[in-house]
């Protein structure tokens, strides 16, 4: 039986378990398990690793026994083994017909393995290799001894863990002295965000346009994205709502979650909402063969990424003295999108959204411990939402609510039917009666699409040629004009009437922001009192009085003091209007509900996901209503399915 653990902490591995070899396998011979136990099991197995991984693995593992052999040819008789025909033909083995030869992993000597490493730890240019490249080969053997179901020695694990802890210290030491080569990506700052989607705009490429807005706005790896498909959507109460299958993090689903995404009403360069509006209008063919939005019908997985890759780094390099002044040109990669969101969401602001939001969003792990609490980081990601949405968290526009139909059926319009078959035709046809239909989807966009149309025609004239040429109601003056009287970014009753994800600084915002308005009132109202004065005073007398001098001085005076009252009044209901704000202001730094947040502690149980936002217009409502009895309290509940 092996040693228990002892005092050991953190991950168990597979070694360090107690376990007893001495006592055989029950049934080992039998054959009643059925003859498509194998083939099920292959086919579960397989999906726990990709296979560009698992080659990578072999070609590490003929490298190490290719270096035996030159070097080391006493332990390559004994360490290296050829596979057996057999052995190639199975496909639980992995060999891909192609690695012949394999390591003999049980008893293996690890000095042997890191003589390996310490000779080809330097690069063909004379730098030393990374610490990730040097891992690798370790991984690489831990998974051949697995695959080979052959159990290692004790010191395998311990001289390499020590082994690979100094040599982190030794790739810091070499980097100080410059013997490093740098190929880390930098975090894309929100200026180069911008940049890029501005000049992906101009260069009429929609495709790298809307990527590059949503591998932002979701946070995610380019390997996420390729895979993005209209059934991962679904609506929430003023965002849009995605969850993805899995992702390169996250291939059991540990690590996702909904992220809401929200429009820019402000900034259409910026807007995903409109960038999907019009994506699925320039390519509706393209997405009435296949549901997935980036990666078209028979093509390998991860054709779209690097299609976008080529494609920005193309037109990045027109743009490199714009670049230059920014960040570091060499360390510019598409990856970068996923480390510049998270960083733009934690910088942009004091008041930034909470760590486990964040990382629940970019699927990043906090440790074992702190992990427990994604359970209530899907909260604070509609504030993230807004956030990446480059809405600015330090202005009261930030919890401007999106551009949405004024109308509680849109489709029983027909402005808005007729607009929906001439972008989506195709795409509604095709998905129609199906579970990833995405017309609720595509009606919201299409709501972005209209507000924004003076700006895209903007576009298509200035570039003529334009891919937006290809959205056909922006050739439809008379159609475009009908619709745009339907959108709006007010509140809605019916259809939308709170914003979500506003936090209680936004609200104080908001409520000085009135304040301000009252008083600058207030002031204009004291600008025009001394005219106003005069004019009173001549209706009051008559012209010829006025003129001939007949106006006593109890007479003035009456006229005067009757103004003053009514001026007083008048200020004083100014002021206190003011005052009532300012009070709201205030409370609303404690109180979410005063900053038109109201969140129920008894209804929002995470495991519904499900909270409970009342407005500051229904406040109001309720209390102009009192007197009659009425109550105009108007609660939306969001609950994402």
């Amino acid at each position: 039986m092996s040693s228990s653990r002892g005092n050991l902490t953190g991950r168990i591995r597979s070694h360090q378990r107690p376990t007893d070899n001495s006592v055989p396998i029950l049934g080992q011979n039998l054959s009643d398990i059925g003859e498509d136990y194998e083939d099920a099991l292959h086919d579960t197995v397989r999906r726990g690793m990709d296979d560009k991984c698992r080659k990578d693995y072999r070609r590490r593992q003929l490298r190490i026994a290719e270096f035996w052999k030159k070097n080391c040819p006493q332990y390559y008789a004994v360490g290296v083994r050829e596979v057996a025909e057999d052995d190639l033909n199975d496909r639980t083995k992995f060999y891909f017909q192609r690695y012949k030869f394999d390591l003999k992993y049980s008893g293996i000597n690890v000095d042997y393995v890191l003589h390996f490493l310490m000779q080809n730890d330097i690069k063909a240019d004379g730098k030393l290799k990374s610490f990730q490249d040097i891992r690798k080969y370790r991984d690489a053997i831990l998974w051949g001894s697995k695959v080979a179901d052959e159990r290692m020695p004790q010191t395998f694990y311990e001289k390499t863990d020590i082994y690979l802890e100094a040599y982190k210290k030794k790739f810091i030491h070499e980097k100080k002295a410059g013997n490093v080569d740098e190929y880390a990506t930098d975090p894309i700052p929100m200026p180069v965000y911008e940049l890029l989607l501005k000049w992906s705009i101009e260069t009429s490429n929609v495709f790298a346009w809307f990527w590059t807005i949503s591998q932002w706005n979701f946070m995610a790896w380019s390997a996420s994205m390729n895979l993005l498909a209209f059934h991962h959507f679904n609506l929430g109460v003023d965002s849009i709502i995605s969850k993805y299958d899995d992702s390169k993090a996250g291939k059991i689903g540990e690590r996702l979650s909904e992220k809401n995404i929200y429009a820019n009403p402000l900034n259409w360069h910026m807007c995903w909402w409109a960038g999907m509006g019009i994506y699925c209008s320039v390519f509706a063919v393209d997405l009435e063969q296949h549901e997935r939005l980036f990666l078209r019908p028979g093509v390998k997985d991860g054709t779209a990424a690097v299609k976008y890759c080529e494609q920005m780094l193309g037109i990045v390099g027109n743009h490199q003295a714009e670049i230059m002044a920014l960040m570091r040109q060499d360390h510019l990669n598409p990856y970068g999108l996923h480390k510049g969101a998270p960083t733009h969401a934690v910088s942009g602001t004091t008041a930034s959204p909470s760590l486990p939001s964040i990382a629940r969003r970019g699927e990043w792990s906090l440790g074992a411990v702190l992990d427990v609490y994604w359970h209530f980081a899907s909260i604070g990601d509609h504030y993230l939402g807004r956030i990446l949405a480059g809405l600015d968290p330090n202005t009261p526009d930030f919890g401007t609510l999106p551009p949405h139909w004024t109308t509680s059926n849109p489709l029983e319009n027909d402005l808005i039917k007729r607009a929906m078959v001439m972008l989506y035709g195709p795409i509604l046809v095709a998905y129609e009666g199906k579970p990833e239909n995405p017309a609720g989807l595509l009606l919201r966009c299409l709501s972005s699409l209209v507000f924004h149309s003076d700006a895209l025609l903007e576009v298509m004239v200035k570039f003529p040629g334009h891919d937006f040429t290809k959205i056909s109601i922006l050739h439809d003056r008379e159609l475009l004009d009908g619709l745009k009287k339907l959108v709006t970014t007010d509140p809605t009753p019916g259809v939308m009437t709170v914003a979500t994800g506003i936090p209680p600084h936004v609200g104080t915002a908001q409520q000085l922001a009135k304040i301000l308005n009252v008083m600058t009132e207030l002031v204009q109202k004291f600008g025009e009192h001394g005219n106003n004065l005069m004019v009173a005073v001549e209706e009051a007398l008559g012209t010829k009085d006025w003129e001939s001098g007949h106006v006593t001085g109890s007479r003035l005076k009456e006229i005067l003091e009757n103004f003053q009252k009514d001026s007083v009044e008048a200020v004083d209901s100014r002021i206190e209007g003011g005052r009532v704000e300012f009070n709201r202001a205030i409370e609303s730094g404690y109180d979410n509900s005063k900053a038109g947040l109201e969140v129920n502690p008894t209804t929002a149980r995470q495991n519904q996901g499900c909270l409970v936002y009342t407005s500051d217009a229904a406040d109001e409502q309720r209390r102009r209503d009192n007197g009659s009895g009425a109550t105009a309290e108007r609660k939306l509940s969001i609950s994402r399915h």
